[in-house]
């Protein structure tokens, strides 16, 4: 049996890909079902609905969402949240790189010679 070691930011920059991937995927699939005119009688469909309406709650009202025929909605707050999510992501993935990763500091001398 082989063991492999892990850096802590890899597993926790995994960890936070994860999370932020299953918030993205939710988001993605209500923009489809909307766009779509998903029934949302349907169990599935109604629990993305649901599920996702937390993560796009804050972001409800800063754009229009038009409708077409009634039933077909483009939903630009929640394009917004997904933009905002991954903004979210990146930016924890930063800060955990850089405190994180450790700096090793060289000094460098030179030596010239005088004639």
């Amino acid at each position: 049996m082989q063991i492999r070691r892990y850096k802590k930011e890899t597993v926790i920059s995994g960890f936070v890909g994860i999370i932020f991937g299953a918030i993205n995927l939710l988001l993605i699939l209500r923009i489809i079902f909307k766009l779509f005119g998903a029934n949302s009688s349907n169990n599935f469909v109604n629990w993305i609905y649901e599920t996702s309406f937390g993560l796009i709650n804050p972001f409800i009202g800063i754009f229009p969402s038009p409708q077409f025929e009634g039933r077909f909605v483009i939903e630009f707050s929640t394009l917004f949240a997904i933009l905002f999510y991954v903004f979210i992501e990146y930016a924890i993935r930063k800060l955990l790189a850089y405190f994180t990763t450790e700096e090793v500091l060289v000094e460098k001398t030179t030596s010239k010679k005088r004639k």
